[in-house]
Protein backbone atom coordinates (compact mmCIF):
# COMPACT_ATOMS: atom_id res chain seq x y z
CA UNK A 1 0.00 0.00 0.00
CA UNK A 2 1.54 3.34 -0.94
CA UNK A 3 1.33 5.89 1.60
CA UNK A 4 1.55 9.32 1.02
CA UNK A 5 4.76 11.73 2.89
CA UNK A 6 2.01 13.11 5.08
CA UNK A 7 0.72 9.63 5.76
CA UNK A 8 3.87 8.14 6.56
CA UNK A 9 4.83 10.72 9.02
CA UNK A 10 1.63 10.19 10.79
CA UNK A 11 2.58 6.35 11.21
CA UNK A 12 5.88 7.28 12.29
CA UNK A 13 4.59 9.64 15.10
CA UNK A 14 2.13 7.26 16.03
CA UNK A 15 5.12 4.84 16.53
CA UNK A 16 7.01 7.64 18.59
CA UNK A 17 4.00 8.41 20.74
CA UNK A 18 3.72 4.44 21.50
CA UNK A 19 7.29 4.32 22.46
CA UNK A 20 7.08 7.59 24.59
CA UNK A 21 4.06 6.53 26.27
CA UNK A 22 5.96 2.74 27.55
CA UNK A 23 8.89 4.71 28.17
CA UNK A 24 6.69 7.11 30.98
CA UNK A 25 5.07 4.03 32.15
CA UNK A 26 8.52 2.19 32.50
CA UNK A 27 9.67 5.26 34.12
CA UNK A 28 6.72 5.34 36.99
CA UNK A 29 7.52 1.82 37.27
CA UNK A 30 11.05 2.60 38.25
CA UNK A 31 10.12 5.61 40.71
CA UNK A 32 7.65 2.87 42.35
CA UNK A 33 9.86 0.13 43.66
CA UNK A 34 12.93 2.64 44.19
CA UNK A 35 10.41 4.06 46.94
CA UNK A 36 9.95 0.78 47.86
CA UNK A 37 13.47 -0.65 48.26
CA UNK A 38 16.79 1.47 48.43
CA UNK A 39 18.20 -1.56 47.00
CA UNK A 40 17.37 -1.42 43.40
CA UNK A 41 19.55 1.62 42.80
CA UNK A 42 22.33 -0.31 44.36
CA UNK A 43 21.93 -2.99 41.89
CA UNK A 44 21.44 -0.41 38.81
CA UNK A 45 24.44 1.21 40.23
CA UNK A 46 26.14 -1.53 39.99
CA UNK A 47 25.65 -2.92 36.86
CA UNK A 48 26.60 0.74 35.18
CA UNK A 49 30.12 0.38 37.31
CA UNK A 50 30.65 -3.00 35.77
CA UNK A 51 29.05 -2.38 32.35
CA UNK A 52 32.14 0.55 31.94
CA UNK A 53 34.99 -1.66 33.74
CA UNK A 54 33.62 -4.53 30.70
CA UNK A 55 33.62 -1.95 28.00
CA UNK A 56 36.86 0.20 29.37
CA UNK A 57 38.68 -3.26 29.30
CA UNK A 58 36.99 -4.09 25.66
CA UNK A 59 38.22 -1.17 24.16
CA UNK A 60 42.21 -1.05 25.77
CA UNK A 61 42.00 -4.62 24.36
CA UNK A 62 43.77 -5.50 27.47
CA UNK A 63 45.05 -9.10 28.34
CA UNK A 64 43.74 -9.13 31.76
CA UNK A 65 39.64 -8.56 30.59
CA UNK A 66 37.43 -10.08 33.55
CA UNK A 67 36.29 -12.98 32.35
CA UNK A 68 33.69 -12.66 34.75
CA UNK A 69 31.83 -9.37 33.86
CA UNK A 70 29.10 -11.30 32.37
CA UNK A 71 28.41 -13.52 35.05
CA UNK A 72 28.68 -10.81 37.37
CA UNK A 73 25.92 -8.86 35.31
CA UNK A 74 23.46 -12.30 35.31
CA UNK A 75 24.50 -12.16 38.76
CA UNK A 76 22.39 -8.90 39.68
CA UNK A 77 19.82 -9.35 37.02
CA UNK A 78 19.29 -12.26 39.28
CA UNK A 79 19.02 -10.03 42.03
CA UNK A 80 16.47 -7.88 40.83
CA UNK A 81 14.31 -10.03 39.82
CA UNK A 82 14.61 -11.54 43.39
CA UNK A 83 14.32 -8.22 44.60
CA UNK A 84 10.62 -7.69 42.44
CA UNK A 85 9.47 -10.87 43.40
CA UNK A 86 10.03 -10.26 47.33
CA UNK A 87 8.05 -6.96 46.77
CA UNK A 88 4.97 -8.94 44.68
CA UNK A 89 5.83 -7.49 41.39
CA UNK A 90 6.53 -10.14 38.51
CA UNK A 91 10.08 -10.74 37.64
CA UNK A 92 10.24 -8.75 34.25
CA UNK A 93 8.27 -6.05 35.98
CA UNK A 94 10.98 -3.35 34.76
CA UNK A 95 12.35 -5.00 31.43
CA UNK A 96 11.10 -3.11 28.51
CA UNK A 97 7.72 -2.67 27.42
CA UNK A 98 6.51 -3.09 24.09
CA UNK A 99 3.04 -2.83 22.84
CA UNK A 100 4.53 -5.03 19.73
CA UNK A 101 6.78 -7.50 20.49
CA UNK A 102 7.43 -8.33 17.08
CA UNK A 103 8.93 -5.17 15.65
CA UNK A 104 9.58 -3.55 19.38
CA UNK A 105 7.48 -0.57 18.72
CA UNK A 106 10.09 0.45 15.60
CA UNK A 107 7.29 -0.56 12.68
CA UNK A 108 10.01 -2.89 11.03
CA UNK A 109 11.46 -5.75 11.00
CA UNK A 110 14.58 -5.55 9.56
CA UNK A 111 13.89 -4.32 5.99
CA UNK A 112 10.07 -4.90 6.35
CA UNK A 113 7.26 -3.59 7.51
CA UNK A 114 6.29 -5.35 10.25
CA UNK A 115 1.99 -6.43 10.43
CA UNK A 116 1.47 -3.35 13.22
CA UNK A 117 2.62 -1.16 10.68
CA UNK A 118 0.18 -2.09 7.88
CA UNK A 119 -2.86 -2.76 10.01
CA UNK A 120 -2.10 1.27 10.96
CA UNK A 121 -1.25 2.45 7.32
CA UNK A 122 -4.76 0.61 6.34
CA UNK A 123 -6.82 2.00 9.25
CA UNK A 124 -5.15 5.43 8.44
CA UNK A 125 -6.28 5.32 4.82
CA UNK A 126 -9.62 3.96 5.34
CA UNK A 127 -10.30 7.11 7.56
CA UNK A 128 -8.37 9.66 5.07
CA UNK A 129 -10.78 8.04 2.42
CA UNK A 130 -14.31 9.01 4.16
CA UNK A 131 -14.89 5.64 3.52
CA UNK A 132 -15.65 4.77 7.13
CA UNK A 133 -18.63 8.04 7.17
CA UNK A 134 -19.63 6.64 3.79
CA UNK A 135 -20.68 3.31 5.27
CA UNK A 136 -22.41 4.77 7.79
CA UNK A 137 -25.10 5.07 5.37
CA UNK A 138 -24.07 2.29 2.41
CA UNK A 139 -23.51 -1.06 4.82
CA UNK A 140 -24.77 -4.50 5.53
CA UNK A 141 -27.96 -2.80 6.28
CA UNK A 142 -29.47 -1.12 3.74
CA UNK A 143 -30.64 -3.54 0.96
CA UNK A 144 -34.21 -3.77 -0.53
CA UNK A 145 -35.52 -5.60 -3.58
CA UNK A 146 -37.63 -2.14 -4.70
CA UNK A 147 -33.95 -0.91 -5.68
CA UNK A 148 -34.81 -3.42 -8.82
CA UNK A 149 -37.20 -2.38 -11.55
CA UNK A 150 -40.72 -4.66 -11.36
CA UNK A 151 -42.00 -3.05 -14.09
CA UNK A 152 -39.96 -3.83 -17.43
CA UNK A 153 -39.57 -7.63 -18.03
CA UNK A 154 -36.56 -8.76 -19.91
CA UNK A 155 -37.17 -11.05 -22.65
CA UNK A 156 -34.21 -13.12 -21.61
CA UNK A 157 -35.03 -14.27 -18.21
CA UNK A 158 -39.13 -13.85 -18.31
CA UNK A 159 -38.78 -12.10 -15.13
CA UNK A 160 -38.17 -8.25 -13.76
CA UNK A 161 -35.56 -7.38 -12.46
CA UNK A 162 -36.76 -7.52 -8.88
CA UNK A 163 -38.54 -10.89 -9.52
CA UNK A 164 -35.29 -12.35 -10.86
CA UNK A 165 -33.33 -11.52 -7.51
CA UNK A 166 -36.25 -12.88 -5.64
CA UNK A 167 -35.83 -15.91 -7.57
CA UNK A 168 -31.91 -15.89 -7.10
CA UNK A 169 -31.99 -15.83 -3.33
CA UNK A 170 -34.92 -17.89 -2.98
CA UNK A 171 -32.76 -20.73 -4.49
CA UNK A 172 -30.00 -19.63 -2.70
CA UNK A 173 -32.56 -20.37 0.27
CA UNK A 174 -31.60 -16.99 1.45
CA UNK A 175 -33.88 -14.23 3.03
CA UNK A 176 -33.53 -10.32 3.00
CA UNK A 177 -31.90 -10.60 6.15
CA UNK A 178 -28.99 -12.97 4.86
CA UNK A 179 -27.30 -9.62 2.52
CA UNK A 180 -24.17 -8.36 2.91
CA UNK A 181 -24.00 -6.25 -0.24
CA UNK A 182 -25.93 -4.63 -3.39
CA UNK A 183 -24.03 -3.57 -6.14
CA UNK A 184 -26.67 -0.83 -7.87
CA UNK A 185 -26.45 0.91 -11.23
CA UNK A 186 -28.45 3.74 -11.92
CA UNK A 187 -28.82 5.66 -15.03
CA UNK A 188 -28.68 9.13 -13.56
CA UNK A 189 -27.41 10.24 -9.93
CA UNK A 190 -30.60 12.65 -9.45
CA UNK A 191 -32.45 9.21 -7.99
CA UNK A 192 -30.15 8.93 -5.52
CA UNK A 193 -32.45 9.86 -2.47
CA UNK A 194 -35.42 8.05 -4.52
CA UNK A 195 -33.16 4.81 -4.45
CA UNK A 196 -31.92 5.60 -1.13
CA UNK A 197 -35.77 5.88 0.12
CA UNK A 198 -36.69 2.43 -1.43
CA UNK A 199 -34.24 0.65 -0.25
CA UNK A 200 -34.36 1.85 3.26
CA UNK A 201 -38.43 1.08 3.08
CA UNK A 202 -37.63 -2.26 1.77
CA UNK A 203 -35.12 -3.54 4.53
CA UNK A 204 -36.04 -1.72 7.32
CA UNK A 205 -33.91 -2.40 10.01
CA UNK A 206 -31.45 -4.62 8.26
CA UNK A 207 -29.12 -2.88 6.52
CA UNK A 208 -26.72 -4.59 3.99
CA UNK A 209 -23.88 -2.74 2.32
CA UNK A 210 -24.06 -1.05 -0.93
CA UNK A 211 -22.61 0.57 -3.93
CA UNK A 212 -24.65 2.65 -6.30
CA UNK A 213 -23.34 3.96 -9.40
CA UNK A 214 -24.58 6.25 -12.15
CA UNK A 215 -23.95 4.80 -15.63
CA UNK A 216 -25.98 6.04 -18.01
CA UNK A 217 -28.93 4.59 -19.56
CA UNK A 218 -30.12 1.21 -17.80
CA UNK A 219 -31.08 -1.62 -20.54
CA UNK A 220 -34.63 -2.14 -21.11
CA UNK A 221 -35.10 1.39 -19.38
CA UNK A 222 -34.44 0.10 -15.60
CA UNK A 223 -34.39 2.48 -13.02
CA UNK A 224 -31.79 0.64 -11.12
Amino acid sequence: MALTNTQYASVMRHYDDIRSLNNRILDSRYEEIKNLSPKLEEIDNKVIEISLEAAKSRINSTNDYDKDFDSKLKALEEEKKQLLLSLGKPANYLDDIYSCEKCHDTGFIGQEKCSCFKKFAIDLVYRDSNLKNIIKDENFNTFSYKWYDDTKINPRFGTTARQNMEKVFAKAGLRKEAVVLCRIYIPDAGLWDEVNQIYAQYFSEHKPARVVMPTGKLHHGAMA
